[in-house]
């Protein structure tokens, strides 16, 4: 019985669209400037020539697809298919992977990715889409991002742009700027580096760190988590926050009140038994 040979390449003419669907194993894309499209595949258990020789690969018309067949349903038993692929920058990726890393490096355009129980990782991107049940989302820059998890972590740098990050039990970290958007989590804890915009955070028993807040609209809901909120120098702030049986502390005067050459920060904290810290950020 002969096998395909793997790695192939097609020729590409500039950026092409991606679609992968794959079961277990690890998914790698990488963008680069190139004129081609590679695609390399590895197989492991008992029927791994098999699984190779009935996943499909296609390519046309700018658009590569590869799909790992189920392999219960086609007699053979379960493998893991490792995949490789290489495109040209600002291509666009949507990737589906039952329990298998999705990993995204360099730079594209628009990415969707799914991950049942792997992690999801994206170097560079324009809108990331990113659903993982247990495992962890990382984006090192996008300029929007859509995420959830089940109880993995998220972080992103979304670079000014519009975060909505959602996670049952897993930390959310913003790392850069962020303009609009929210944040919600159950048990875990939410960070965020700038904020610049308006924003929403909502959280259960985690807690809520807002490093600097420049300007825009910032609204925190907790039940027993603390809320700290660092407002930066020349920020002019209305505040309303209040917790029910946890402690309020300020750092800011009176001085500190809306002006009209300022920046300006609309605050709305509110927790039942978490404590709330604001201080002034240089």
């Amino acid at each position: 019985m002969s096998h395909h040979a793997y790695p192939v390449t097609f020729p590409a003419d500039g950026p092409v669209d991606v679609s992968v669907r794959q079961h277990s194993g690890e998914t790698i894309v990488t963008a680069l400037d190139t004129t081609e499209v590679s695609v390399d595949l590895r197989a492991s258990g008992p029927d791994a020539d098999q699984i190779i020789d009935a996943t499909t690969v296609d390519f046309r018309a700018g658009a590569l697809h590869i799909e790992v067949p189920k392999t219960p349903s086609s007699g053979l038993q379960r493998a893991s298919v490792d995949i490789s692929v290489t495109v040209p920058r600002a291509s666009a990726l949507d990737l589906q992977s039952g329990s298998g890393k999705l990993v995204m490096d360099g730079e594209f355009a628009a990415v969707t990715a799914k991950s049942g129980s792997g992690d999801i990782s994206v170097d560079s991107c324009t809108d990331a889409e990113l659903k993982a049940g247990s495992g962890s989302v990382v984006v090192r820059t996008a300029q929007s991002v859509t995420a959830s998890t089940g109880s993995g972590d998220i972080t992103v740098d979304v670079a000014g742009g519009r975060a909505e990050l959602s996670t049952g039990s897993g930390d959310v970290e913003l790392t850069g700027a962020v303009g609009s958007g929210s944040a919600t989590t159950g048990s875990g804890d939410v960070t965020v580096s700038v904020l610049d915009g308006s924003f929403e955070v909502k959280a259960v028993s985690g807690d809520v760190t807002i490093r600097r807040a420049v300007a825009g609209e910032l609204r925190v809901k907790t039940v027993s988590g603390d809320v700290e909120v660092g407002i930066a120098a020349g920020t002019a702030a209305h505040l309303d926050v209040s917790s029910v049986s946890g402690r309020v502390r300020s750092g800011l005067d009176e001085a500190d009140g809306p002006g009209d050459s300022d920046h300006k920060l609309m605050l709305s904290a509110r927790t039942v038994s978490g404590h709330i810290t604001l201080e002034r950020r240089p």
